[in-house]
């Protein structure tokens, strides 16, 4: 409210009110109307918001109202309009909490701070003492998940809880969850090493549990790449193609476990003329899947080079590069790079002090080079295998 100076006062916004001093000749203050209108308002105000109808005959409304829109021993607003604070005397998984201010129900919205005195190790109820008896509740996460154990209740780590109506749930308290970056596959897994990644051990498969904090993932899936052909008298091997690549975005609420498998590279061509094999289909679940590179021929003149793969379901579906063909004598053809490169290089002939070689493989679901005729044993190159690449979030 703006202060209302004395009437006789009209220049002086600060002039305080002062008493009538008739033998000192200082008159007394006069009140303008305005002074009583707006002190009034201002109590009135106060009364009504809290609920109270005005009473010429109830003297303590002012105060009654105070204590209905603050928490106090006496009174207070409603449990569900207040964050109490809790003291915790439980035991592991089952919380009990003494609130302050104290409680006679537990409503939808009631909401407590406390500090757990354990951290849980699965599912964990939650006890409210009451005035009149004691409320059991179960305690889920914000999402009306389960408890993830050992992180979203924490020995000494403060935390809030809220009251739906029917269980609690956390508030704020949850750890954080970060983007993670997960690879599938065997002991070795997929590394990044000086920019090249490395595809896992071959034929690997298993169930791929997400961390339940997570709601989302990302996930890259790359079939075998197919081997490249062996070179023979007249005619050089052709390049193996690159497996496909699916990339889906899975919504993971809900989902416990996704059955995977990685596509395993073809066999590089041995001998003289003989094709590669194909590569093998990579999959994650009913999400994504990717087949293998088709194998490359092992005679200059037939069906050129061994195709890509292609992704089947994802929302972007990646095809694999072709293998290269043999263009000529004492030529062959490089494998084909998947969506991650890696493509084999094709075998080559000695010159002078260089030694001939065979082809190399492909890697990370790359197409194995094709054999040359001159090199060791003009064989082609293994495909790469497939790799799963899964981003959370």
């Amino acid at each position: 409210m703006k202060y209302v100076q004395p009437y006789d006062q009209p220049l002086n916004p600060a002039a305080p009110y002062v008493d009538l001093n008739a033998p000192q000749g200082i008159d007394g203050s006069i009140p303008p109307s305005a002074f009583f209108n707006v002190v009034q308002a201002e109590i009135l105000n106060v009364i009504t918001y809290a609920g109270l109808t005005p009473n010429a005959t109830q003297l303590n409304q002012l105060l009654l109202a105070i204590l209905a829109l603050m928490p106090h021993p006496t009174g207070g607003p409603s449990d569900a309009s207040l964050v109490h604070w809790g003291i915790d005397s439980g035991t592991t998984n089952a919380i009990i909490l003494t609130p302050s201010p104290t409680v006679t129900t537990v409503a939808p919205g009631f909401t407590i701070s406390f500090v757990p005195l354990n951290t849980s190790t699965g599912p964990t109820t939650v006890e409210i003492i009451l005035t009149g008896g004691n409320a059991v509740e179960n305690l889920l996460r914000a999402d009306l998940q389960a408890l993830i154990p050992g992180v979203d209740v924490v020995a000494g780590k403060r935390m809030t809880i809220i009251f739906d109506g029917t269980q609690f749930y956390t508030a704020g308290s949850q750890a954080p969850y970060t983007m993670r970056l997960e690879s599938l596959g065997g002991p070795g897994k997929v590394s990044i090493i000086g920019g090249i990644l490395t595809a896992p051990p071959s034929g690997a498969s298993g169930l791929w549990v997400p961390d339940p904090r997570a709601r989302t993932a990302l996930v890259f899936a790359t079939g075998g790449g197919g081997g490249g052909g062996s070179a023979v008298s007249g005619g050089n091997g052709q390049g193996g193609g690159a497996g496909g690549t699916d990339i889906a975005l899975v919504p993971l609420l809900g989902i416990t476990g996704i059955p995977w498998s990685i596509g395993i590279g073809g066999n590089g061509g041995v001998g003289a003329g003989n094709d590669g094999g194909d590569g093998t289909q990579t999959s994650f679940g009913t999400w994504a899947q990717a087949t293998g590179g088709q194998g490359g021929f092992g005679v200059n003149g037939q069906a050129t080079d061994g195709s890509g793969g292609t992704g089947q379901m994802g929302q972007l579906r990646v095809a694999g590069n072709p293998g290269q063909e043999a263009t000529g004598g004492n030529q062959s053809g490089s494998g084909g790079p998947a969506f991650w490169g890696g493509g084999g290089f094709s075998g080559s002939v000695g010159f002078r002090a260089l030694p001939a070689t065979d082809a190399a493989p492909g890697q990370t679901g790359g197409g194995g080079g094709g054999g040359v005729v001159g090199g060791p044993t003009g064989n082609g190159g293994r495909g790469g295998d497939g790799v799963i690449l899964v981003l959370t979030a």
